[in-house]
């Protein structure tokens, strides 16, 4: 059935819904190769679109080149990380309000289309200003932050469910906390084993 070049951000093998849709891709169809490709939302959609990427897992699409389909995938709630003796770690959610003030760690977004762009456009609702004051390329350095003190996160539900001794994770209670991850694909590149991956879904 060939190959199957899959796009993701980094965030979508936290969790376990898209290991286990690689695992049930593997156990149906084996004869797949599968290679993934870790990118900016903005590469894997410049990827997709130029058929140099089958397909990819993107997150918080505002907008889709009309060649391509997408599909929802999951949508998670966000959550707030914080070193587990923070002052506020006491509470059991956490309003923008309650962390404006607080330093906050992201990932890189220079597109500024993925959880940050969510939080500053709840912040702007709320009437205030929240952008990273760190930047960072992947989630062990998120940790590793939160736990040195830089600040606090605000990450995916599926990215909370890995958290390292010392971190805890509060939901962020505010109505639009949650970011969805989509499937994007070229429809002008519909293989046997991109449909099958579809299907599976």
């Amino acid at each position: 059935m060939g190959k199957l070049v899959l796009g993701h951000v980094g965030s979508a093998l936290a969790g376990r819904i898209f290991p286990d849709h690689l695992q049930r891709m593997k156990q149906h169809f084996p004869e797949v190769h599968i290679t993934l490709a870790e990118k900016s939302i903005s590469d894997l959609v410049t990827a997709v679109t130029k058929k140099d990427i089958d397909v990819a897992l993107v997150r918080d699409l505002e907008t889709v080149p009309s060649i391509c389909s997408t599909r929802q995938y999951i949508t998670e709630k966000l959550f707030v990380l914080l070193p587990e003796n923070h002052p506020l770690a006491s509470r059991t959610d956490l309003s923008i309000r309650a962390i404006h003030a607080t330093p906050l760690i992201g990932f890189q977004d220079p597109d500024e289309v993925g959880i940050a762009h969510i939080v500053q456009k709840i912040a702007k609702k709320n009437g205030l200003s929240l952008e990273p004051t760190w930047k960072v390329t992947n989630i062990g350095g998120i940790f590793g932050m939160v736990h040195a003190g830089f600040g606090l996160s605000i990450v995916a539900e599926s990215v909370a469910a890995l958290l390292p001794a010392g971190l805890i994770a509060l939901p962020l209670n505010e109505p639009d906390a949650e970011s969805t991850l989509f499937l994007l694909w070229n429809r002008e590149q519909i293989s046997p084993a991109l449909q099958k991956f579809i299907e599976l879904s």
